[in-house]
């Protein structure tokens, strides 16, 4: 039997079509992701976890619980088909919660008539998140986004800071936090603020750097001021990945420093090498020359597909607020603001109580 394709329909406003495509092994419907191989070898699939893992959905059961029209849906997935360019805004939430989501969205980008066209911006709670982890500020990464672990990137940058890095991991804040003992964390620095968490209690030694008193600072033997943005200069990556330039505004009080160059001194005193900076010029010097002012750009067309295992959660009353609740979104440089707002307080309460 020859190949043969036949054009079932066309969509007038875009160039969709539905077809199906005539093979001697059988009838393919199109649009469809196929294998493309040659004596057996397959180069390019997608995964058959992504097809498992939706084949248990109910999408109308799904549809009418989170109260979206499936037209809606429908019409959503026709304009992103359809657009030459496109941006995926994510919020914060979707990172915190769980990694499939971000591998959800990667996917979607996948399957887009141009992949290589779309963007995902993630809207984080911290202005300068992106170009603290580029810089290395990140548990699994060193800086430009490379992995610890690998030979290769731990050479690279041994050489560029003149030590010898080893191949352990750092720890995240919970972590840190969830291992103060006797026999293990015993003294923190906190730059910023952390939730209140009760291990704090059990610290030997805890120095807070930040721009004004919290709920953290309670537990701290040192508070340190520091500069607020409009008191400093520098640079950031914004969420676009421009890189931005900050220019001092005011000028801070006396004594009040900045966050560089508070760890510069502690550096000094603890005699690390590698800290003798002046000004933020010469720190952007280093970085520049290092190639680190803009993340590298994700090619889709030389990525796969990635894993997705999602399970849905059940919820007697169908309402997903007390979740989004529970994530403490309602934080802000360490400021409990339903302490603040009182509507916000008794909007939280109601729907705890549901």
């Amino acid at each position: 039997m020859p190949f043969e394709f036949q054009l079932l329909k066309r969509d007038n406003d875009c160039a969709a079509r539905l077809g199906e495509m005539i093979t001697p092994h059988g009838i393919v419907h199109t649009p469809a992701f196929m294998p493309v191989g040659t004596q057996g070898t397959v180069k390019s699939m997608v995964p058959e976890e992504i097809k498992k893992t939706f084949e248990k959905f109910n999408t109308d059961q799904i549809l009418e619980k989170i109260g979206v029209k499936k037209s809606d849906i429908q019409q959503v997935i026709k304009n992103m088909l359809s657009a030459n360019k496109c941006i995926i805004i994510a919020g914060d939430g979707l990172l915190r919660n769980s990694d499939n989501n971000f591998n959800i969205l990667y996917n979607i980008q996948l399957l887009l008539n141009k992949p290589e066209n779309c963007r995902i911006i993630f809207l984080l709670n911290e202005g300068n998140y992106y170009g603290g982890t580029l810089m290395g500020m990140n548990p699994e990464y060193l800086p430009g986004f490379n992995a610890i672990g690998d030979e290769k990137n731990n050479l690279k940058w041994s050489e560029s800071w003149k030590t010898r890095l080893n191949n352990v991991k750092g720890l995240s804040s919970d972590e840190m936090l969830n291992n103060v003992a006797e026999d293990g964390i015993t003294a923190l620095c906190v730059v910023g603020d952390i939730p209140v968490h009760p291990n704090l209690t059990n610290l030997k030694f805890l120095v807070q750097q930040n721009t004004f008193f919290t709920e953290t600072t309670k537990y701290a033997n040192v508070f340190l001021p520091v500069t607020h943005f409009t008191e400093s200069d520098g640079h950031i990556l914004n969420v676009e990945n421009k890189l931005k330039q900050l220019n001092r505004v005011i000028y801070p009080m006396e004594d009040v420093k900045d966050i560089w160059f508070v760890i510069c001194r502690f550096a000094e005193k603890m005699f690390e090498k590698g800290f003798n900076y002046e000004k933020t010029d010469d720190i952007f010097s280093e970085i520049k020359s290092m190639g680190l002012t803009s993340i590298p750009e994700m090619k889709p067309e030389n990525h796969k597909f990635l894993p997705v295992n999602i399970e849905l959660a059940e919820r007697k009353d169908g309402s997903g607020i007390p979740v989004m609740f529970g994530n403490s979104n309602f934080h802000y440089t360490g400021n409990i603001l339903s302490s603040l707002i009182p509507d916000m307080k008794v909007i939280i309460d109601k729907w705890y109580k549901v």
